[in-house]
């Protein structure tokens, strides 16, 4: 079936459209059958939903995309095109991608690149199954028989080429699309039998799009033949395209909460034919990627918003926010519950094959690059360290002496430092991965004390989201910790020093011992991090030689470095290498020159003190380290390719075995060699001071942790984008005439349906053309400086003593009543602060007892519902908002308590419309808002408006309507109030909540 609903054509698409329909009349003309043309599937899906696309199916009905390929590109090289109209070279090379029914790719397709845009080519098809095999048997097919075999309805959509207009053959893509719902257009269970492939499509366009996916298709994909069919029959590379596909999509979370609701875990993150694999405990898994939901929403500087979640965003995932590491942040996510699953050896020949079971998941499950796989190994392997790094910083023994002062010693920067270096540039993620898996075993560890909760200590019942806080708190200040030490991007530092200037310095050949030399070398730049020059560093390790193990006669040079250092002249020592045939020789030598350091030390000890030796000594090493004699180079050269060759392998000189620290191997156990990170504000570059004192906490500011180039990351203030344009039933270009600003109206449709009805209303009856309405989504304080800088015409906003304040100050000149929104007292369905509810209870009760229960909760304005899904917290929201929201959110609550249309009910939420005083349209503005506040007009499609089949918002009160009616031409209605009223009934409620307070913390102490 075609509709009326037509699609806008950028330049290149038209361009593309034209020259399909050219390549259509040449066949014809050269005595082929003529083939119809049409764009399919999710180009027409997104183009309707206004997204853009430069992925483009395109179905040929009378042959395959292969000969329509060869086809084109004889037509571009033909004389029936004019070079002028498309040239030669617009056309890429025509892959062909057999099909493969074993693994249900059941069809043959070919790809190209036409005008910069990816074109698939595929022919009309149908299935045909016959009894004894489980593969189709694909055939040329109709429109309507193509669009049966789809994943859904809302990709079985076509645009006619020859046409321009949309096919909709299964009768139900449009109307799902407003329903925003997916749904297979024949059988689920057969659809996703055929090919379980789409089970996954689903999940992603579900995830992509915020659709909801129909109760029978969920079940169907729950299905354990389907399961099986998913792991057996599918390809893990079309597996991992998935999956990476859906974790950098607009919602990872999404997704990962429908794999693991549908049971889908064990058969996507799994190796698919690895018997000694056992299957994976997902139990908490929804902890960890609910907890990086909250962390990825954390919006820096928020008022509502935790600290310490900013603090962990900020460090972890970068500001400003760098998508690889949110997505690497998400691929971790998915291997949680393989945390601490290791891999024997013998469970593989392969030595390259993976240590770890999450590894051998990522590479073999969902066939993951090696840069990918290699992260995964790594956190997991790193997982106790950076948890046993982290401790050694925080996690005091003595709960006090988290908050006492501690010494900020260099020993804790060379620890911290080469931790980082150790786990590498991906140290983010690292971390990441581990705050992850302590968040998902946390809900183990509190478990035991639920029976702790009494009603008399209410406060208990909130250890879990305690426990979960004090996480995140410790991992802030340890990453705080990290920002005062300056070891961010310690992974990245350069060595002072390398292999050849060690080797220089201590006139000795490459060898074991420079691994360790190297490792001095950065323990010391390290502990040093202001200094620039490598002489202190060389010097360090020349003192330090006898931890080397340096063999003496390693080289010519290194003999006679060691016998000018003690001013020994003997015609006995040899400088030349001793070889196998002078060995007793050899044995002499060293002897003589033993007893003649042995002299010499007893000499200079008699005469000089000890230190003064010490210091001497070191001298003298020093200036040797620098001589070179001319005689030596011949010996020295023939060291350089063992230079060359360490050098490779430099790195390795990093690693730290940091149990040996914390067991007091490396560090002292006292209370002053423990560390302890101050969160507070610090200059933009200062020198490390090794000797200040700081405090350990929670932290206390986001500003500790500003970077240089944050405060100079604000520009374009001015501009502002539209969150949405509307324009009715009018399609093409329509100018924007009306700009409103509103928060949740636009989430959750209300200004569409207004919007468009206006649009559709004054071009009917005032035969005006076509215009659009964009939609500022913004919250009361944003919509009235849009108003004062003249960047909205009109605003819609839920505070009335700011809407009278507009007024006075001329920001505004006419405020109307435009409908009745309603606050609710929303939380966990498990009622942890047992709240009482009765007949009589009020808001104010259930307050009281809130706070009764010690709960102080902090969520942000922007993300509120889901941040109290996620920590199982209670809060307050709109109705519009609530109604509004996805399924699962309001699954994971419930309602205590909801506002009524009552006027003096402090649970009403009355919207109202105000009109810029300066505005550039303020014309239309103001009949927009007369039509708004019409019973026949706006009110009737506020009175009518629905979500999920339940009624938003009421109408304005009808004394309101009236005196409104009444006053059109008069711009100051205040709802019957005046500001004097207002600022009383404000004055009264506040005293009200001070008391209820005063009473809490005297109940509390």
């Amino acid at each position: 079936m075609t509709t009326k609903k037509s699609i806008q054509l950028t330049d290149t698409e038209a361009t593309l459209r034209q020259l399909l329909l050219d390549v259509s009349n040449y066949i014809a003309a050269n005595g082929g059958q003529k083939p119809d043309l049409r764009f399919t599937g999710g180009w027409v899906r997104d183009k309707l939903l206004g997204y853009t696309s430069k992925d483009i199916d395109i179905s040929i009905s009378s042959m395959t995309g292969y000969k329509f390929g060869s086809l084109m590109k004889d037509f571009l090289e033909s004389s029936a095109n004019n070079n002028t109209k498309y040239g030669r070279g617009i056309l890429g090379s025509l892959a062909k991608i057999e099909a493969n029914p074993e693994k249900s790719k059941h069809l043959e397709t070919v790809t190209t690149k036409i005008l910069g845009l990816e074109i698939d080519l595929v022919n009309l098809r149908k299935e045909t199954y016959v009894v004894d095999s489980r593969n189709p048997i694909m055939e040329f097919g109709s429109p309507e028989e193509d669009a049966s075999r789809r994943d859904s309805t809302v990709n079985a959509l076509f645009f006619n080429l020859q046409t321009s207009e949309i096919e909709d053959y299964t009768g139900r893509g449009l109307q799902d699309m407003e329903l925003k719902l997916l749904k297979t257009p024949l059988s689920p269970y057969q659809t996703f039998k055929d090919d379980p492939l789409r089970v996954l499509r689903t999940i992603r366009f579900a995830s992509r799009l915020g659709y909801r996916i129909d109760p029978a298709d969920e079940h169907a994909m729950g299905e354990e033949s389907i399961r099986e069919a998913l792991r057996l029959k599918i390809s893990r590379e079309r597996v991992g395209v998935e999956i990476v596909k859906m974790l950098q999509g607009p919602s990872p979370h999404a997704a990962l909460s429908l794999i693991d609701r549908l049971g889908l875990y064990n058969t996507i993150f799994t190796h698919p034919s690895a018997g000694w694999f056992e299957r994976a405990n997902t139990q908490d898994w929804q902890l960890a990627y609910d907890q990086l939901l909250a962390l990825t929403m954390t919006r820096l500087g928020g008022t509502y918003t935790s600290v310490s979640s900013q603090v962990i965003t900020k460090i972890l995932l970068k500001e400003p926010r760098d998508p690889e590491e949110v997505y690497l942040a998400w691929m971790l996510c998915c291997f949680v519950p393989w945390a601490h699953k290791i891999v024997a050896a013998s469970n593989s020949s392969n030595p390259k094959f993976p240590k770890t079971v999450a590894a051998a998941a990522a590479r073999e499950g969902i066939k993951a690059d090696n840069k990918t796989t290699k992260l995964v190994e790594e956190a997991v392997l790193y997982l106790s360290d950076v948890i046993m790094t982290k401790g050694y910083a925080i996690d005091q023994p003595d709960s006090a002496a988290r908050g006492s002062k501690q010494k900020l010693s260099s020993d804790s920067r060379e620890l911290h430092g080469k931790a980082i270096r150790q786990w590498g540039p991906h140290w983010r993620s690292t971390v990441m991965f581990a705050l992850l898996v302590q968040i998902a075993e946390a809900q183990n560890q509190s478990g035991a004390s639920q029976a702790l909760v009494t009603k008399k200590n209410l406060a208990n019942s909130y250890l879990k989201y305690a426990e979960r806080q004090e996480l995140l708190d410790s991992y802030a200040a340890w990453l705080s910790g990290l920002v005062h030490l300056d070891l961010l991007n310690v992974h990245q530092m350069k060595p002072i020093v390398d292999g050849k200037q060690i080797c220089a310095a201590l006139a000795a050949k490459p060898g074991p011992w420079t691994k360790k030399a190297l490792d001095i070398a950065l323990s010391w730049q390290l502990r040093n991090p202001d200094e620039t020059s490598s002489k202190g560093c060389i010097e360090e390790i020349v003192h330090r030689k006898s931890e080397l193990n340096l063999d003496p006669f390693s080289s010519t040079r290194s003999l006679r470095a060691h016998v000018r250092y003690h001013g020994i002249q003997t015609a006995e020592v040899k400088c030349k290498r001793p070889s196998t045939t002078a060995k007793d020789q050899a044995i002499q030598s060293i002897c003589h020159l033993m007893s003649c350091v042995e002299e010499f030390e007893a000499r200079n000890s008699s005469t000089q003190g000890r230190e003064g030796e010490k210091d001497k000594s070191q001298e003298e090493v020093s200036e040797i380290a620098y001589v070179d004699s001319g005689d030596e180079d011949e010996d020295y050269e023939e060291s350089r390719n063992e230079d060359e060759d360490y050098e490779e392998s430099e790195n390795d000189g990093e690693s730290f075995n940091r149990s040996r620290a914390i067991k007091g191997e490396v560090f002292n156990e006292d209370e002053d060699a423990r560390v302890l990170y101050e969160i507070g504000p610090k200059p933009k570059r200062r020198k490390i001071n090794t000797n200040s004192r700081v405090s350990l906490g929670a932290p206390t500011s986001v500003d500790a942790i500003t970077t240089p180039e944050e405060q100079a990351a604000e520009k374009n203030s001015h501009i502002i984008e539209p969150a949405n344009t509307f324009r009715g039933q009018y399609d093409g270009f329509c100018p924007i005439k009306l700009r409103i600003a509103t928060g949740g109206a636009g989430e959750s449709g209300l200004l569409r349906a207004l919007a468009d009805g206006f649009i559709n209303y004054r071009v009917e009856n005032t035969n005006c053309a076509p215009f659009t309405i964009s939609w500022l989504k913004s919250d009361t304080t944003e919509s009235l400086n849009y108003l004062a800088r003249t960047v909205a015409d009109v605003v819609i906003t839920y505070h009335p003593l700011a809407e009278t304040a507009a007024i006075k100050q001329d920001i505004a000149d006419r405020r109307e009543y435009a409908w009745r929104d309603h606050w609710m007292l929303v939380g966990p369905k498990s009622n942890e602060a047992k709240l009482e509810i009765d007949d009589q209870t009020t808001i104010y009760d259930l307050f009281s007892q809130l706070f009764r229960a010690a709960v102080e909760t902090q969520t942000s304005k922007n993300r509120t519902l889901e941040v109290a899904a996620l920590l199982g917290e209670y809060t307050i929201i709109d109705r519009g908002t609530w109604l509004a929201v996805e399924d699962w959110i309001r699954e994971k609550l419930t309602v205590y308590m909801e506002g009524g249309d009552d006027e003096t009910d402090v649970m009403l939420n009355p919207a109202h419309a105000l009109v810029c005083t300066r505005g550039g349209n303020k014309e239309i503005a103001n009949e927009f808002v007369d039509w708004l506040i019409d019973a026949d007009g706006g009110q009737a499609i506020v009175g009518a408006f629905a979500v999920n089949d339940v009624i938003l918002y009421s109408m304005a009160p009808a004394a309101a309507q009236e005196a409104n009616s009444e006053h059109k031409d008069n711009a100051r209605i205040i709802d019957g109030r005046n500001a004097a009223q207002w600022k009383a009934a404000y004055d009264s409620l506040h005293a009200k909540t001070q008391r209820i307070i005063q009473q809490a913390n005297e109940a509390l102490s």
